[in-house]
């Protein structure tokens, strides 16, 4: 869903927009869940996560390669 919202409806604000949203979803749960049962910081272990599944996921396949991140 969100690749057609970027192509047919944000396509002048490309992936900005995808990490706006991303940053404001990381705000949410910073400030809603304190701590889990898996890691002492959630807002922490997601930013990390998803940025590794970024680097593997667009960087290493190439597809991030020409974004206008």
């Amino acid at each position: 869903m969100e690749w057609l919202r970027l192509t047919f409806w944000w396509s002048e604000e490309g992936t900005r927009h995808s990490l706006r949203m991303l940053e404001a979803e990381l705000g949410y749960v910073e400030a809603t869940v304190p701590q889990s049962l898996l890691t002492p910081d959630p807002a922490g272990f997601a930013r990390r996560n998803a940025g590794g599944f970024y680097h593997y996921g667009f960087e290493v396949t190439g597809i991030a390669v020409g974004s206008s991140a």
